[in-house]
């Protein structure tokens, strides 16, 4: 008998040292620090891009998400909205079913040449009216033609109703009248033109691994295939708030580096001006 009750003793012991063991695992596996919690899965965000050529140079196909485009080559924003029936790129969803037949969380819009003020905010604002929920508004800038890139840059157009041009003014004023349309509408930018501005600001300072910003074009408005590209679809993707990757390109240093610190600015850009307007 006493032998009986040792050994039933020893095993309740036993059992409960197992579970006291067991406590920490469990816990690590229940309790995630916040610090550590896993971010929202960007898989599943809803993407939404208008835009020509320039656009296209972002790379939409290598975003995170969902993603889907109208892209016409070298047509502004009037021509697309005029004519959204055969947009060169052929995987092109138009607009019209796009827009009105699915629900996105970002919809990213690129004037152009050949519009104004006025007519780009109006065509901007009847997109986001077709979307039944509230939609993250991403402006992505475009860049000029590398011989005309810093005069075009430094224009302060006079007018309120100026004619489109790559100038930080016009970019300004059209998500001031965005925000006068939609007062709760959540806008961020590529701030393409910004970037490239500071590196024509490194290239005289002799502070760039390039010596000529049409190193970083292919012809005289695309961007290379590597190094521009891999600028302009991280610029892209840290407007929509992604992360930044290296998925699909090879770009050698000391450019990759370089063009990485650009990118990092542009992402503490980004926070700054989302806390400044909350």
């Amino acid at each position: 008998m006493r032998l009986r009750s040792f050994q039933t003793k020893l095993t309740n012991v036993l059992a409960l040292l197992t579970c006291y063991c067991a406590l920490p695992a469990a816990r690590a596996a229940d309790d995630t620090p916040e610090a550590n919690a896993p971010v929202a899965d960007q898989q599943s965000e809803s993407i939404y891009l208008i835009g020509n050529s320039l656009t296209w140079d972002t790379l939409p196909g290598l975003l995170d998400g969902q993603v889907m485009w109208h892209v016409d080559c070298g047509k502004n924003l009037r021509f697309i909205h005029e004519h959204p029936e055969q947009p060169c790129v052929k995987t092109s969803t138009p607009w019209p079913e796009a827009l009105r037949n699915k629900q996105f969380d970002v919809l990213c819009v690129q004037p152009h040449f050949g519009t104004h003020l006025e007519e780009d905010a109006k065509i901007i604002s009847d997109w986001v009216a077709l979307q039944k929920e509230p939609v993250r508004l991403v402006i992505h800038t475009g860049w000029n033609r590398h011989a005309h890139f810093r005069e075009h840059y430094k224009h302060t157009p006079e007018a309120e109703s100026c004619p489109m041009i790559h100038a930080p003014t016009y970019f300004e004023r059209l998500q001031q009248r965005l925000r006068e349309k939609h007062p709760k509408l959540k806008i961020t930018s590529t701030r393409a033109i910004e970037v490239l501005n500071t590196i024509c600001h490194d290239i005289e300072q002799k502070a760039a691994p390039i010596s000529d910003l049409k190193e970083l074009y292919r012809d005289e408005i695309h961007v290379t295939t590597q190094g521009g590209r891999y600028l302009m679809h991280n610029l892209m993707r840290v407007a929509i708030g992604q992360e930044v990757s290296d998925r699909g390109f090879q770009v050698a240093e000391p450019l990759r580096g370089y063009l990485r610190k650009k990118i990092t600015h542009a992402q503490k850009l980004r926070s700054a001006r989302l806390v400044s307007t909350q």
